[in-house]
Formats: structure tokens, sequence, C-alpha cells
């Protein structure tokens, strides 16, 4: 199988701080099917340095990571990055490979720039043509500190072609003027000498070439410090090019060099490529190096056969030596530096050489060398000796300042003035400050006393001192105040101060507050109290330490769903808490929310963010997006149904139409069993429906009035009796616990048989009844009007007429009378007798 070496590019994105500058980079990639090719993941990091990195690669399906006879898959650190790194590649399935690189040491990849990872794909013999795309994903790069990017996913392709070799094209015989050509090389021995190979190419335009370069004993190309041949293509010529450069052993080393891209050298004259050759002590001489076996290939594959061209290479015997020295300087701190000269001996000195110093005016005291480098001189076995600038302490004269209190003031603070500083520098360059002593007191009795200072340091200066006068004079009030503040909640505490008018204050008051920088918002007092202070007539107000709270601010994210979804659980991020504090110090956690619902249409909804509330924090919120797409219709439809007043409610059904109904719908009826007569609508709801584009219509639950018997029952009375004042009438049919309370209108019941009816049976009839909820029937009975259970003899003295007594209507000549007890009445003024 044909193998060629590729160039894997990916982006690179930190998580937190985003520095664009280091990325991998990835080419997309041609492979015929049947095949493979090497790939080189290649890290750009100008940035920052990474100790360790895993990531995920995506294959599509028929590409996989080649295995070696021992079925290891094939896939290396890059020599010329790694650092003591190891790596581990695992096939996790799906055609995902894990990778996974660290180092035991912590040490970093080499470079800024270059491959860090090749590997080799292969492609199945009978995979689809076609282009597929691959990923790099789960992207984390760890430096030595520990701090941790990651990176965006990144795509590529691979296009898959047809299988097969294209047999070499043989080349023509002639190439016309196109030509390699090499200067004659002078080298010293012992040391090292660069040599430009140029291609001049007016004929044809090559994407690649190889050669072996054959040099003479003791003559060979010099390796950099990790051992690697220093020969590389010249910047000028290169377009997307590699150069492989081999010791193949003889003298002999092989030159590859191509382009990934096929891109072809630039311009058609100059440098193509530049060695360091390096000549053995001990082999002066001239002696010819060869450049052989050329082939250069253009883009359409045809390749040129050059023949060999010899060239010199002179290696000359070692200069006589010369030594430069740098003269040795003394100066005071804060001067300007001398003029620096040098001596030389040896052989003499051809050219002028370059010195300077680190030091300048405001160099600390010290020593710091005086470099003296090659600069213009031409002599090519030429040493150099560093001189040395020694910088001495410059004298500083601290003065104590004179002061004047009152008995009973603490001291002053003592200062100084001083003299001598350089560099326009102050009191904040010395190391250790000066200190002010007195054998006055607070108390002392009202003189002049010396200020004595001392035990000052200072890197650069010599110290003396100058002692001050304190004055002490009778003492006066002083009222001490402290400063009051005001931060954010998870602000360090400031440094209380504090104020005092009246008499100086002798002495230092005690501020002390219960404010933590973990306290809660509000507001603490700052207390003030003697503390040292030494005054005789002193007053303490207290400040007060004001903790508002903390800005915080709660983000909604961005979410999408199909319209008839619920909507996705919201989750907030937030920025500001402070005390490494969570969520969890919320006394009310905000809500997202949305006007989005499972039925909204499609579109973009704003997810709002409000109700937070902390002790702590003041919230501000940003918003997300709740993106909604379409969905399938269907109409749900509640049945109707119709009862009877004080019956249970029907089981309540529905129908529906459209899409396939997912879940099932909640159908709900204010109507219960003592729901009144009249109609009632079945609403039907979303209940456990997931469609999203879903239509509810609502039924009827017709309730109608029960049947209500309303009885009259049977009632006897004898001749001549009054009727009953009402009828006793009955109930049969009440529903729940129903009485004739509920009637709007009471039913009565009535009869035609009067006082005076004979003896016999009349209808008792029943009617006027009313009931919201009920349909009255009635059931009638009657009245049966019986003889008298007594008789009497009415004797009247007076004219035929018709008498009332005891409330009953008796004409005279009546000869009997009901109910009457014996004795005598008086009707209408006249006696009534009855026996």
């Amino acid at each position: 199988m044909i193998r060629i070496r590729l160039l894997m590019m990916a982006v690179l994105l930190t998580s937190v701080g985003r520095t664009l500058a280091d990325n991998l980079t990835v080419a997309n990639v041609t492979v015929n099917a049947g095949e493979t090719k090497d790939v080189a993941i290649v890290l750009n990091n100008p940035s920052n340095q990474y100790a360790a990195f895993q990531f995920d690669l995506v294959l599509p399906e028929g590409v996989s990571i080649a295995k070696n006879a021992k079925g290891k898959l094939i896939a290396s650190l890059d020599d010329e990055r790694k650092d003591d790194h190891s790596l581990t590649v695992t096939d996790v399935g799906g055609g995902t490979y894990r990778f996974l690189s660290f180092s035991l040491t912590n040490a970093e990849f080499y470079g800024t720039d270059g491959a860090l990872v090749n590997i080799t794909l292969e492609v199945e013999t009978d995979a689809a043509n076609g282009t597929n795309t691959a990923i790099i994903k789960q992207q984390v790069f760890t430096k030595v500190s520990g701090d941790q990017s990651k990176w965006a996913d990144v795509t590529f392709s691979i296009e898959v072609k047809s299988g097969g070799n294209v047999p070499p094209v043989d080349p023509p015989v002639d190439s016309g003027d196109d030509e390699l050509k090499l200067e004659p090389v002078n080298i010293t021995a012992g040391e090292t000498s660069l040599m430009s190979i140029v291609l001049n190419n007016p004929t044809h335009q090559y994407t690649a070439f190889q050669f072996d370069l054959v040099l003479p004993e003791g003559v060979g190309i010099a390796k950099n410090a990790k051992g690697k041949l220093l020969a590389e293509l010249n910047d000028g010529r290169k377009d997307d090019h590699s150069l492989t450069v081999m010791d193949v052993g003889g003298g002999i080393y092989r030159f590859l060099s191509f382009s990934l891209t096929n891109a072809e050298f630039s311009d058609t004259d100059g440098a193509l490529v530049d060695v360091t050759l390096q000549a053995d002590e001990g082999t002066e001489g001239v002696k010819t190096a060869t450049i052989k076996s050329q082939v250069f290939t253009e883009l359409s594959g045809t390749q040129y056969k050059w023949a060999d061209i010899p060239f010199q290479i002179t290696v000359s015997a070692p200069a006589v030596p010369v030594t430069v020295t740098a003269k040795s300087y003394t100066r005071m701190y804060g001067e300007a530096n001398p003029t620096f000269e040098y001596t030389s001996e040896g052989a003499a000195l051809n050219g002028q050489p370059e010195i300077s110093c680190e030091a300048t005016a405001t160099s600390p005291v010290g020593t710091y060398p005086i470099v003296v480098k090659k600069g213009s001189v031409t002599n090519s076995n030429d040493t150099y000796v560093n001189g040395t600038l020694t910088i001495t302490k410059a004298p500083l004269k601290i003065i104590a300042k004179d002061y004047t209190i009152k008995q009973g003031e603490a001291l002053p603070t003592f200062e100084a003035t001083y003299e001598g500083f350089k560099n326009n520098e102050t009191e904040a360059v010395l190391t250790k400050l000066p200190t002010f002593t007195t054998v006055a007191t607070s108390a002392s009795a009202p003189a002049i006393y010396d200020i004595t200072v001392s035990g000052a340091e200072a890197e650069n200066y010599e110290i003396s001192y100058v002692k001050g006068k304190l004055t002490i004079t009778e003492a006066d009030p002083v009222t001490i105040t402290a400063k009051s503040y005001t931060i954010e909640y998870g602000d360090g505490i400031p440094k209380f101060e504090f104020s005092s008018e009246g008499a100086p204050l002798n002495g230092i008051p005690s501020i002390t507050c219960e404010a933590t920088k973990a306290s809660p918002a509000g507001t603490y007092p700052i207390v003030i109290s003697k503390g040292s202070v030494t005054n005789y007539n002193d007053t303490y107000v207290n400040g007060t330490l004001t903790i508002t709270k903390a800005p915080l601010n709660a983000k909604a994210g961005t979410y999408s769903k199909k319209q008839g979804e619920d909507n996705p659980a919201f989750e907030l991020t937030y920025d500001g808490f402070k005390n490494n504090e969570t969520e969890a110090v919320l006394t009310e956690k905000p809500t997202a929310t949305t006007t989005a619902t499972k039925e909204s249409a499609p579109g973009e909804y704003e997810i709002t963010v409000s109700g937070g509330e902390a002790q702590n924090y003041e919230l501000s919120y940003t918003y997300g997006v709740l993106t909604v797409t379409e969905a399938d219709p269907v109409i749900v439809t509640a049945m109707s149904y119709t009862r009877e007043y004080g019956d249970p409610n029907p089981t309540f059904e529905f129908t529906s139409e459209g899409a396939a109904l997912s879940g099932t719908p909640e159908i709900s009826c204010e109507a219960t069993e003592k729901s009144s007569v009249g109609t009632y609508t079945i609403v039907i709801k979303k209940g456990s429906v997931e469609n999203y584009n879903d239509t509810y219509v609502n039924g009827t639950l017709t309730i109608t009035k029960a049947p209500l018997n309303v009885i009259a029952l049977k009632d006897a009375r004898e001749q001549y009796e009054e009727n009953p004042k009402i009828f006793t009438i009955t109930y049969s049919g009440w529903k729940l616990d129903d009485d004739e309370s509920v009637l709007t209108k009471i039913p009565i019941a009535t009869t035609t048989a009067t006082k005076d009816s004979p003896v016999g049976e009349y209808p008792i009839v029943v009617s006027g009844g009313e009931a919201q909820n009920y349909e009255l029937i009635y059931h009638n009975s009657s009245l049966i009007v019986t003889v008298p259970a007594g008789i009497g003899t009415l004797s009247v003295d007076h004219p035929v007429d018709v008498y009332n007594v005891q409330g009953r209507k008796v004409r005279s000549n009546a000869t009997t009378l009901k109910g009457l007890p014996e004795g005598v009445y008086i009707v209408n003024g006249r006696k009534v007798v009855v026996k």
C-alpha cells in the first residue's frame, strides 16, 4: 500500500479567555480506497505551553486508524515535539479513537509550532467513493499550572477515491536550462559555515525534489542541541513544502522535499536549501564534494534526472587568537555610567568591539558585568572577557522633624526629611525605615525633648542622622471619629481609619467591627475606643460599615424544541458569586420562563429570568432564546351527554382526528350531582397529550329536571266541621339530601267540600308547586265527611233565621247540632238551648 504523509489541522479554543493564537490546523484528506495515508496532527501554540492533552478523533464509516503487524494502532508522538511524554490511543467504538498524552515530569511540548501526533489512516477496499466528514472533539489542553483549555469541535473532510497506483512516468532526457548551482565553500577547521544550494529553473516549475549530498571525510552537516541536522528549505523559495534530510552513512546525506498541497517552489532563481557544514579540526585543505542522484518533479508527475555536480570545500587552519578585555570601573549609586573602554592582546584587532552594561543610574548597589561582544571585529579567532562595574552606596542624611504637642496628647508620629536621595527616589526605597525615640511621654511636663532617629537601612545609601526636637505644651480636648465606609458583599473589609478634631491626638484609638468578608449585607457599627490614646479629654464617635449587595447576573441559555414538546428545563449560569458561593445561597432562586408553551407556534421566544432573591446579591438578568419549530395538527373533541339532576356525571370520553394522538387529554366539568338543571361545558384540555399542534373542542353536559311525586294524603272530618287549614302532602323522588325547602313555590292541596257539605267523599287536589331542579308529578287524594258524633235540640223563640252558634251556622228550624255541649247559648241576643 502507498503511504503519503499528510498534515492534519484543527482549531483550538480555550474555555475561558479564548486564545486565538493557539490552535490545531487541519487540511482535508484525499485517499484511495484500499490504501493508507500518514497524518501528522500539528499544534501551533505561540501563546501558551502545554504539558498534556486529550481529544477524540471520530472517523467516518470505512475509515480507521491502521494497525501494525502486532495489532497495535499506528499512532505516536512526533519526536520533534515530545519531551518525556507518553501517548495512549484507545478505540472506544463507533469510529471514535481517544487520544491521551501527559508527562510524569510535567515537561512541556517542545517548540511553538509543528507536528504533535503522527497517525496512519486506512480506508477499506470496498469503501464508497465520496467525501465524508471527520471530527476532532472533546479537546482539552493542560498547562503545568493545571489550567485547562477546552476547545470547540473541528471538522475536516476525507475524500475517498478509487484505488490503484499510477505507473511512474519516464522522465524526458532534456530539462532545458534548469540546474542546481553551488559556490565554493570556505570553512575554518573546528567551525561551521552556511552553504546555500541554489535552484535556477527558468524552464520548468517543480513541486518536489530529491538528491544526495556526498561530503569529503572530516566534513559533515552540523546538528543542533537536539541532534537534528541543520538543513532547511529557504523561506524565499518554499511554498507549503516539507524537507527531510537523512544521514545514510559514508558521508552521504539524502535530501527529500515535497508539498502536501502540490505547491510549486516560488520564483525561478535563488537559494533552495540552506545547509550548515562543520569541519573537524586537523582537516585543512581543498576537498571535493558532490551533489548526485538528482530528481526534480513537476506538478504533472514528470520527473527530471540531472547530472552530478562536484564543488570544492576549502578547510582553513584556525586564525591567530586575540583577546579583548573590557576595563572595570567603580562609581557611586545614582551617578551616570563612565565611558566604557577595553584592551586587547594577541593578534592585531580588526574592527571595533561592542561594549554594554545593563546598569543605569537607577541600578542598585552591586557588581554588574561590562559585556564586550564582537561588534564590527572581523578576527575569526577572537575571545572576549567582560569587565565589572561596581556601584557603591551614596551618602543619605536623615533629619528628624521638630514637633510641638500639648501635655496629655499622644506623641506624634515622628517623621524625617532626607538629604541625598538619587534618581528622584523617596523613603519608599528604604529596606528598613528609620525609628524615632524620645524620653518624653504624653504625661511629660512641658519642656523641650530630643527626638533621636536611627535604625534605617537602604540597599543603595550610607545613612547618617540629625536629631529633632519635641516641644510639649499644655493639653486641649479632642474628638475622635471613626470614618464610615460602604463596600459590596464579598469584598475585603477596608482598613478602618479615623479623624480627630480639637487637640492633636496622642496615641492610636482601637477600631473594631464585627463584620467580615463573609458578613451579609447590612449595617455594622465601626466601634472606636481608647486604644493607646493618652489624651485626657477624649470623646469617641463610632462609624458605620454599610455592606451593600454585590451584583450577580443570572443568564439563561439558548434552547430549541418542536412545537408540542414540553419546554426544556431551563438552566441558569451565574456571574458574580463571592466567597466561592454558589446558587445554594439564594433565598429564592430565579426562574427562567417563556411565553412559549407546548402548543406555541413556531418562532423564537424570549426566555426571561426573574424572581431571584438573595440576602447578599443584587440580581440582574440576561435573557435567553427558545426556538420552536413546526408540528402536525390534531383535533381532540369532547363528547356531549344528558343526565337528570342528582345523578352522577357519566364517564366523559373524547374523539380525535388528524395526527395520531400521543397521550390522554384531561376532561372536566364543573357540574356535580348537586349542580342545578342547565347546560354545562365539558372542558377538554391537554392533559398528558404530547402532540405539539393540538386543538381542543369542548362538549356539553345537559342536566334535566328529576321527577318528584307530590302526594296528598287522605283526610276525614265530621259534617259541619271546618275543613283542615292545611291538607297533609308527602313527597317521593327527592335527590341527594333535598327536601321541600328546595321548592321555589310550595304546592297546595284544596277541596270542593265546605262545612255544610253533606256526608260523603270529596277530592283533595294538589297543584301550584314549583322547583328549579324537579319536574312535579301530582297525586290527588280525598276528604271523607262523616255524620257528627253528638245531637242537641235547638229551641228558639224568634223567627226562622240562620244563627252562629259557637262558630257554626245553624238555622232556627234545625233540630240537631253537632259537638256542642248541653247548655244555654246567647245567639244574636237570644237564648239558644242545646239539650
